[in-house]
């Protein structure tokens, strides 16, 4: 399984049981009783992350050939996206932490791409 993935799942599954406690969520993300909407915003990343066309090998080689890229997605913005989750932070801060874990996988995929079609 993918780094980055593995980083994700770690965050979803970490928070889905603080959102058991209903006193813990906020009123505005109380749509329906068992819902976590911020549990619905990271799956929905992972499945966008998780395509059948993703090539195996890309988190590695970033690591060595783009390592600031590299700690983005697999540090940086999990962690940002992890407290931003625990703080139940205002959900257009945590669309806006998503947003940029998306943009820097696509540019990891565009780099790894080019990487290998220059080959």
């Amino acid at each position: 399984m993918k780094r980055a993935q593995i980083a994700f799942q770690e965050i979803a599954s970490r928070h889905t049981a603080v959102a058991d406690d209903r006193r813990l969520t906020p009123v505005s993300a109380q749509v329906e009783p068992d819902r976590d909407v911020y549990a619905e915003r990271v799956q929905a990343v992972l499945r966008q992350i998780a395509l059948p066309t993703y090539r195996e090998g890309m988190i590695p080689w970033l690591e060595t050939a783009h390592p600031g890229l590299y700690e983005e997605l697999t540090s940086w913005i999990p962690d940002e996206i992890s407290r931003l989750w625990s703080d139940h932070a205002p959900l257009d801060q945590f669309d806006a932490a998503l947003d940029r874990l998306l943009a820097a996988h696509r540019e990891g995929c565009r780099l790894y791409e080019s990487s290998k079609s220059s080959h």
